[in-house]
């Protein structure tokens, strides 16, 4: 036996094992060239961007915002400007801003738009968005929407529950004929009427009817690795076995349908963490 100087594999010494091997051996290894040519030229192409969160110093309190070269250079770590602690809030890039991308501007906030004012992950440019006083968060089942409702906060905020609008007949569960379009409009109702923040679904077919009626939204959802943590959240709030059997079976389907959604702004959330985390109060 000998040993292969391009693969390690043995070959035995016959003259007819050692070309058939030096055959598979060079189609193999041209296949892996290319292989790895491509994948050198897909990372060359893709942009990274950051994902524009409200940051808060893990250790003493701080609101931390990327200032000057910092609001534009892609960055992981983040360092606090009062306590001096660096600390890595997710996997990705993330850029901390004073509002979420499409916040109304507040009067005296110099320096600072209500439209985008970091690089943010909005992954459609398709359609020319328009802006709106209030801001739309859509988040999957279990992020927290009423609880960060609900929360003692100078926010004006609206919690649209989706199942008010998509049933004719609960009971029966009969869609309503209208449906999203009756949601579309409550949500068009409510841009200018002095509501900051209003909360939606993220059914699919709301999604695809926001970005159709030219509405920018924030995409607020868990990794799919966190069915588990998800699954119990449902659990302890009460929600029934159809609903928790539900989004149990396509908790991992739908997630990766969310992360590939256009047209909109995307907030991962991490372990453990809620709206309340992202979205300052």
């Amino acid at each position: 036996m000998i040993t292969c100087l391009i693969c390690g594999q043995k070959v035995k010494e016959d003259p007819e094992a050692r070309a058939r091997h030096a055959s598979e051996c060079t189609i193999v290894s041209r296949l892996c060239a290319e292989v790895l040519d491509l994948t050198a030229k897909l990372e060359q192409t893709k942009v990274e961007q950051s994902i524009p969160m409200f940051l808060t110093c893990p250790r003493c309190g701080a609101r931390h915002i990327d200032e000057g070269q910092f609001a534009t250079k892609i960055h992981a770590t983040h360092s606090c400007q009062t306590c001096g602690l660096t600390w890595r809030p997710a996997i990705q890039p993330t850029v901390g801003v004073k509002f979420l991308p499409g916040f109304r501007n507040v009067e005296g906030d110099e320096g600072f738009s209500d439209g985008p004012i970091a690089p943010i992950r909005v992954v459609s440019t398709e359609v020319p968005m328009k802006k709106y006083q209030a801001s739309v968060v859509s988040g999957f089942p279990g992020v927290g929407k009423s609880t960060f409702a609900q929360s003692d906060s100078t926010l004006r905020v609206l919690d649209s529950d989706s199942s008010k609008f998509s049933w004719q007949d609960p009971v029966k569960k009969i869609r309503h004929p209208e449906w999203p379009s009756n949601y579309i409009r409550h949500i068009q109702e409510n841009l200018h009427n002095g509501t900051d923040i209003i909360l939606v679904s993220s059914h699919a077919e709301v999604r695809s009817a926001l970005v159709k009626a030219e509405i920018p939204f924030v995409l607020v959802y868990p990794d799919e690795g966190m069915k588990d943590e998800y699954i119990q959240r449902y659990v302890s709030r009460g929600n029934d076995g159809p609903f928790v059997d539900l989004l149990r079976n396509n908790f991992k389907i739908w997630i990766c349908e969310l992360k590939l959604q256009t047209g909109c702004t995307h907030v991962p959330l991490r372990s453990g963490q809620y709206l309340t985390d992202v979205l300052f109060l």
